[in-house]
């Protein structure tokens, strides 16, 4: 095989979940106050629309999305930060925007692949370490360790038994690509 991919745990994601819940919370409770002080009819039904936004993705979690993803708070955000901006808060809309953007990258899934060109390591952006830079990658009882040239040293516990390749023959494949790396 020439390529593995490791499936790394999100150790970020319940922290991104709960920031989640907090700002879809305090969003929900201004859209409930100006639709409730709305001097006009615009802002009455941009504020309801907003509102109705949040509560569709608190109930999609809650009820149909077992809890498993909060992928769809990230859309609702966007139509939030659109709302507030019709509603004359461009600052509020625009880091609703922003927190939504952000919320993309941090709760994808993180993958670590080894091909013959490198390690394609998950940062942001996507980061690919060739094997030149590479100084010894080791998989050893679930435990993976990337020694850098530059004295980085990167180590990773996967808790994903499913998607961890024979320890022998990854090891082995590394060793490969180290070596050629070396002879070119």
């Amino acid at each position: 095989m020439d390529k593995y991919t490791i499936i790394l745990t999100n150790e970020k994601a319940a922290t991104y979940k709960v920031v989640t819940f907090i700002i879809a919370g305090i969003n929900l409770l201004v859209f409930l106050y100006f639709l409730l002080t709305a001097s006009s009819p615009f802002n009455l039904w941009v504020s309801g629309i907003g509102l109705c936004m949040l509560a569709a993705a608190f109930i999609y979690y809650f009820r149909v999305s077992l809890k498993t993803s909060i992928l769809h708070f990230n859309m609702a955000f966007v139509g939030c930060g659109i709302t507030w901006i019709l509603l004359g808060m461009y600052l509020g809309g625009c880091l609703m925007c922003v927190f939504a953007f952000f919320g993309w990258f941090v709760s994808k899934e993180l993958k670590i692949v080894f091909s013959s060109t490198g390690c394609l390591y998950p940062s942001f952006p996507n980061r690919l370490i060739p094997w030149s830079d590479i100084d010894q990658v080791r998989l050893k009882d679930n435990v993976l360790t990337i020694d850098l040239k530059s004295n980085q040293l990167l180590q990773f516990v996967i808790s994903n038994l499913e998607n961890i390749p024979d320890e022998s023959v990854f090891n082995l494949f590394c060793n490969q690509m180290l070596q050629t790396s070396i002879a070119a």
